[in-house]
């Protein structure tokens, strides 16, 4: 336990947690300084420096607890912890002052072709210089595909082959009957992963 909230991890987290106060309490008196254009600028590095902060250090305990954990646990605690940070920023996006209904599944839509092209691109790419050829599972990679497949096509694509609200959004029927499924089917996936077919998501022997 000391090895994963050490000392650096205690100060982030009062960091951080004082300035979500700092902005909880005095939010509306913080506005005002918006007027003056420096002000503002040093009032969104912070915000965006607390926002970096707090994002790298859920990842770096998240890691520590994954190595303790082993896989196949360790892999679904990072991938919970990611999740969770990309869902909050784009919550907090769409409860702004802008009314812009598409902004969740255009920021969803963002995130999967930056981890799918940007990340993977460049552990591949890094990965190939440090270590040359990679051992890894290819019967679980293909299903982690195919799973991202599904359910990426389900909420990004289906909306704009069936007859729903309009401007590729679902009616509140579809998109309740939809999220039930999807998750239904993520949860048979999870089940799979943990219990049964945990062989083929642990790193093989090289």
């Amino acid at each position: 336990m000391n090895n994963i909230l050490t000392k650096n991890s205690i100060i982030r987290l009062i960091l951080i947690w004082l300035m979500v106060f700092l902005f909880m309490f005095f939010g509306k008196s913080i506005e005002g300084l918006y007027g003056n254009n420096i002000l503002a600028i040093g009032i969104f590095i912070l915000v965006l420096f607390t926002i970096i902060g707090a994002a790298f250090g859920v990842v770096k305990e998240a890691d520590e607890l994954a190595h303790k954990l082993g896989e196949p646990y360790g892999t679904l605690i990072l991938t919970l912890s990611i999740v969770s940070i990309e869902v909050i920023l784009i919550v907090a996006m769409m409860f702004g002052p802008e009314d812009n209904p598409t902004i969740g599944k255009d920021s969803i839509f963002s995130v999967m072709m930056i981890i799918m092209n940007l990340v993977l691109g460049l552990c591949i790419l890094l990965g190939g210089l440090k270590y040359g050829e990679q051992e890894y599972n290819s019967q679980g990679t293909i299903t982690y595909l195919s799973m991202i497949i599904m359910l990426g096509g389900i909420s990004m694509m289906l909306p704009n082959f069936i007859e729903g609200k309009g401007n590729g959004e679902f009616t509140s029927i579809q998109a309740g009957s939809i999220s039930g499924l999807v998750i239904l089917l993520y949860g048979f996936f999870l089940a799979f992963q943990m219990k049964g077919y945990k062989h083929l998501y642990i790193q093989p022997a090289a």
